[in-house]
């Protein structure tokens, strides 16, 4: 049987394999349609491979898309193909040959692998694979010791920032303080629709863990004298923080990178989104039994206090920004960090997420 014919005839089949995958986020809410489409099916060594969109519409929200690879095994299971080291070796060698293949979709759509222009980009495509576990949304793979190839599960069209803004670092600034950009796997749709990205390759950095994990360790740990350094390392932390932020401030040359000085308008802007953003949060807080209404509404009243001080923001830059700046977002390098994930947040459409902010959002 082939997969398409699976998805068509078995439906059941590819939906008790998502709903019980880690990586899918929709699990609380009511299913009301899947809507699986084949964007390319294809033999590899022995095998047959298929790579699908999994349209979920539920009684209630936006609904979701899923990028989902299919391996039909020789026992006639199908699973997720992301644990196969082949169709993983197929992945790699994409990037070797600057693949392009036309897709199987309705609007005959293209599927293309872009290649970082980094001398090295495609020195780990050779490497052993390896799938890690753990992650909560997307899908890591790491290739030997040399880059990580992020699968996105769920998917939204337009550019991903946490691709644009790491190769932006490190073409036009040589920022050493991000992983360096390698390359993408892109969903390209021959009508109006924006690219999808797939899937985002990146060098892999060598480290001791995320920030959240290393500076209770370290405080943990520490005799007076540590504490000392601790305070060094800290203010490190504080200037690759403004580093970083300097860097995205100038555009060299590139349009989506301007930055603009905050004016009367903008001021406007960010009090009526930082305002609706205080009261659904309080609304939320209520609804979920975290607090009374009469709570959360001087919550409320507390926030917006705090947001009738926007004007303070007029005459300085609005920026490209990380976007959902936390110690989790920083990994302990040596004696350094080295800054991940520019992603912004997940729940928030594509084009909100590259839209420009005061730095301070991110501190």
């Amino acid at each position: 049987m082939s997969i398409k014919s699976w998805i068509t005839e078995q439906p059941d089949g590819l939906l008790d394999l998502l709903v019980s995958q880690r990586w899918f986020g929709d699990k609380s809410r009511t299913r009301r349609a899947m809507h699986p489409s084949l964007i390319l099916e294809f033999a590899h060594d022995g095998h047959q491979f298929g790579l699908l969109q999994v349209v979920f519409e539920f009684s209630e929200g936006p609904a979701s898309t899923y990028f989902v690879p299919i391996m039909h095994r020789s026992d006639d299971h199908f699973v997720d193909a992301l644990h196969d080291p082949s169709f993983l070796s197929w992945i790699a060698e994409g990037f070797d040959s600057d693949r392009s293949l036309i897709t199987a979709t309705p609007d005959s759509g293209r599927l293309f692998w872009s290649v970082s222009g980094a001398d090295h980009a495609s020195s780990w495509t050779s490497r052993s694979p390896r799938v890690l576990e753990g992650e909560q949304s997307n899908t890591s793979v790491m290739f030997g010791t040399e880059a990580i190839v992020k699968v996105f599960r769920k998917l939204q069209p337009g550019v991903n920032p946490d691709s644009e803004i790491v190769a932006f670092l490190s073409d036009h600034h040589a920022f050493p303080h991000v992983p360096t950009y390698l390359g993408s796997i892109i969903l390209e749709s021959n009508g109006d629709q924006e690219p999808i990205e797939l899937a985002a390759v990146q060098g892999f950095v060598s480290n001791q863990g995320d920030s959240w994990r290393w500076l209770p360790k370290a405080l943990g740990d520490s005799t007076a004298e540590d504490r000392t350094r601790l305070l060094t390392s800290i203010r490190t932390l504080g200037t690759r923080t403004g580093e970083l932020h300097v860097a995205l401030s100038d555009d060299d040359g590139v349009e989506e990178f301007a930055s603009i000085i905050i004016g009367h308008p903008e001021v406007e802007a960010i009090g009526e989104r930082l305002g609706r953003e205080a009261r659904n949060t309080a609304s939320m807080l209520h609804r979920q039994g975290a607090c009374s209404h009469s709570e959360s509404e001087e919550l409320a009243s507390s926030l917006l206090a705090s947001v009738s001080h926007a004007d303070a923001l007029l005459g300085t830059l609005q920026t490209r920004v990380h976007g959902d700046y936390h110690l989790g977002q920083v990994l302990r390098v040596a004696d350094d960090f080295v800054i991940i994930d520019f992603e912004g947040e997940p729940s928030r459409p594509m084009n909100e997420r590259r839209q420009t902010h005061s730095p301070l959002k991110d501190v």
